[in-house]
């Protein structure tokens, strides 16, 4: 399967706001800022890792213990 258990990577924007990482689909160039938010995740009690992957930019890891 590889990519990470993915077969149909998409394009999403991510911003960090209210400790919650919100993620968008889309990106609105003339107002500078994502549009139709997907959903969020809470990031307290998290930590952040960057990963590697061969063809994948701007790849990380949020663990929550």
């Amino acid at each position: 399967m590889g990519n990470f258990g993915r077969r149909n990577w998409k394009h999403r924007w991510f911003q960090i706001a209210d400790r919650f990482l919100e993620y968008y689909e889309d990106y609105d160039d003339k107002r500078r800022r994502p549009v139709n938010k997907k959903g969020a995740f809470p990031l307290h009690g998290s930590s952040v890792a960057l990963t590697v992957h061969h063809d994948k930019q701007y790849s990380f890891l949020i663990k929550n213990e």
